[in-house]
């Protein structure tokens, strides 16, 4: 790039670019109760984590049904933690204060692409391309605390004669899992991701 900004992590990937339409922000730290839909918005990616202590994992259970902006935890028990990463240019950053001071960027078309005003930022710990990891691999290791990840559209289909799993993934105490995979009577396999996944930490 000839003129402009860049910054990087301690991983060589790209916070902000100046040269770019828009940037990535965290639009949004909620959370999604068991049973419950939370809408995917457009041009938004949605990542998730759970605090889990103890032996075993705590296993994703959503599912997004083709042509449907509605992501449902089909969990038992278990509120997650949620993530919305966003194009700022889809998203309202807040007011800066009169006589306030900090850093904006804006694209060509002056829309704000990067505000310092969003309060959430992170640290991409890892990215995955689509097809580089497969259900039951480790995508994290390490504790898991403020530990989000993603995987695009994710699905969860069970019935009598078996059960579809795709982006979802299991939390332990000192790793996180991606799952996608088909079981049934007659045995299972399991599939590539089709999407990226990320793997984030949430500072500040």
């Amino acid at each position: 790039m000839a003129y402009g900004l860049q910054i990087f992590n301690d991983n060589d990937n790209i916070l902000l670019d100046t040269s770019k339409q828009s940037q990535m922000q965290v639009i949004q730290q909620t959370t999604h109760a068991s049973g419950a839909n939370l809408v995917a918005g457009t041009a938004q990616f949605i990542l998730w984590n759970t605090v889990h202590s103890g032996g075993g994992s705590t296993i994703t259970v959503f599912n997004q049904a083709y042509g449907s902006s509605n992501i449902y935890n089909g969990h038992s028990s278990v509120t997650f933690n949620v993530l919305r990463l966003g194009e700022v240019t889809q998203a309202t950053p807040p007011t800066r204060p009169a006589n306030d001071y900090g850093i904006e960027t804006y694209n060509a078309s002056s829309t704000v692409s990067y505000s310092d005003l969003f309060t959430k930022s992170y640290d991409i710990l890892a990215i995955y391309p689509p097809g580089t990891v497969t259900g039951g691999d480790t995508v994290y290791t390490g504790a898991t605390t403020d530990i989000y990840v993603g995987g695009g559209q994710p699905g969860h289909i069970a019935s009598t004669y078996g059960t579809a799993t795709f982006n979802n993934f299991a939390f332990f105490s000192n790793k996180i899992e991606f799952k996608s995979s088909y079981t049934s009577f007659f045995g299972g396999t399991s599939f590539p991701n089709s999407s990226q996944v990320i793997i984030l930490k949430v500072r500040n």
